[in-house]
């Protein structure tokens, strides 16, 4: 994913501060090595200056290869050779690994009463497009979130009273991807 902006979240504060392009992690390694959830930051306006910060939960669908022979495969050029298989199940070794933010740019959430929602929407948004792309793979290019907005928008119930701009532009957050990817 390329743009603009890039967000570092620092561990031990638990911020995002602006840096130039974008990573969002959701989770760490503790001492012991066992994964923990982390706070998400999310930004609050659509300049990214602002952010809350909001208890997270491990990726649902974390970025790993589900076959050991991932690696291998990748190497022989099979990335490109068969996409259909081992972009979902191969995210690791072909660098397909499904963001919480899918699309150009990162998920805002501006108001207080949604926040949660936003969130609890971002996470099942990610395990929604692991399975539409094993479905069909062109999911993972076509099925973008236009808009910073799109997440907050379905939490408002504009996938209902704005049904096709919202497929168009907000397909992820909505979960209409089946609607642009045949």
């Amino acid at each position: 994913m390329t743009s603009s902006r890039t967000f570092v979240h620092c561990l031990v504060m638990l911020f995002i501060v602006p840096t130039g392009g974008m990573t969002f992690p959701s989770a760490s390694l503790s001492a012991e090595g066992d994964i923990e959830p982390k706070t998400e930051c999310l930004a609050t306006d659509d300049d990214y200056s602002t952010f809350v910060c909001l208890p997270g939960e491990p990726l649902r669908i974390p970025c790993e290869d589900e076959n050991g022979q991932c690696p291998e495969w990748a190497a022989r050029g099979e990335c490109s050779q068969n996409p259909a298989y081992m972009l979902p199940h191969c995210r690791k070794s072909c660098a397909s690994c499904i963001s919480l933010h899918p699309g150009d740019v990162p998920q805002i959430a501006p108001d207080q009463k949604t926040r949660h929602l936003v969130l609890r929407r971002l996470y099942e948004t990610q395990e929604y497009l692991h399975y539409e792309a094993d479905r069909n793979v062109e999911t993972l290019r076509k099925c973008l979130n236009k808009h910073a907005e799109c997440t907050h928008w379905w939490a408002n119930g504009e996938c209902s009273s704005n049904a096709a701009f919202m497929e168009a532009e907000c397909s992820p957050a909505c979960q209409t991807c089946d609607k642009i990817v045949q």
